[in-house]
């Protein structure tokens, strides 16, 4: 899989990160959260774009095992 190929959330120099995805589960994906809850700019409703066509792509990707080639 790609999504953890050097994507990882910053671990400590020379380690890896954590995984920015959790294949077949957007809810605990950091990639997914950060996009639905934590919006920016600052003051812009987290919930106000779950429905944007990116976002569900994203999630049904996710969902999906997040595969790519």
């Amino acid at each position: 899989t790609c999504w953890d190929y050097g994507l990882g959330l910053s671990g400590k120099a020379g380690k890896p990160g954590k995984p920015i995805v959790v294949p077949f589960d957007a809810t605990e994906s950091p990639l997914y959260l950060r996009l639905t809850r934590n919006r920016m700019p600052p003051g812009v409703d987290p919930g106000h774009f779950t429905n944007h066509p990116n976002i569900l792509l994203l999630r049904r990707w996710v969902e999906q095992g997040a595969w790519c080639k």
